[in-house]
């Protein structure tokens, strides 16, 4: 059966090298005909923020990073000539594409509509604070309370931007090299008090089964299913 597939790529994430990717792109499905590879580059604005003080305020900081923003255009050409260097890698339909792409009204209804997610819904605040947490604890910066609240806006913004396109666009599968953070998984697992589809604003109602594959051992032999219990 004919299946679409979103494959992230996190412009910080290490894991993404030509023998990585070569690699993980042959391991996929034959059945997919669809990849649509997002470049999460706004996304690194949250990190540069965390650096922002009494000298360098936000502003700046959002000014030097749209000014000197490269992230997307420059994984755009790296993976349009890997996939012109490797043609038979990859048998599907290719989309490459960046954030603003979906900055439209059905991303803003979710954006907002998770941010009262969280406000309202203590389990999945919880979970949001905890998968901040792990990610400071490898960044070294547990502790400090702005990039503690950095990371919790940088994961919100994340599994919004995933249900806006995920959700509206109906992609049934997506693949990630590296692991995905607990509270993604159970928003798509229905755990909170909010479906993905509620969260989209409640346009859409297919009852789209969504399934995440991981790679986070890039020797690993398959793709591995990930699930999560409520």
């Amino acid at each position: 059966m004919p299946t679409s597939a979103l494959f992230p790529i996190s412009v910080s994430n290490r894991l993404f090298s030509t023998a990585n990717i070569k690699r993980a792109l042959g391991l996929m499905p034959t059945t997919i005909t669809d990849v649509t590879f997002l470049i999460a580059d706004w996304l690194q604005l949250y990190n540069r923020a965390i650096n922002c003080n009494e000298t360098l305020g936000l502003g700046e900081v959002i000014r030097d990073y749209r000014e000197r923003n490269n992230d997307l255009m420059n994984r755009q050409r790296w993976i349009s000539n890997f996939l012109d260097s490797y043609p038979d890698v990859l048998d599907a339909k290719i989309k490459i594409v960046g954030m603003e792409h979906y900055f439209d009204a059905s991303y803003a209804n979710v954006f907002r509509n998770i941010n009262i997610l969280y406000s309202v819904d203590e389990h999945f605040k919880n979970d949001i604070r905890s998968a901040a947490n792990v990610y400071l604890c490898k960044r070294k910066n547990l502790g400090k309370t702005i990039a503690l609240s950095l990371s919790e806006q940088y994961i919100l913004e994340e599994i919004a931007l995933n249900i806006r396109i995920r959700v509206k666009e109906m992609i049934e599968e997506e693949y990630y090299l590296g692991k995905y953070h607990f509270p993604m998984l159970k928003v798509y697992k229905n755990c909170y008090s909010a479906t993905p589809e509620d969260l989209l604003g409640g346009e859409i109602s297919h009852g789209m089964s969504y399934k995440f594959f991981s790679l986070s051992d890039p020797n690993a032999e398959s793709w591995i299913s990930v699930d999560v219990k409520c």
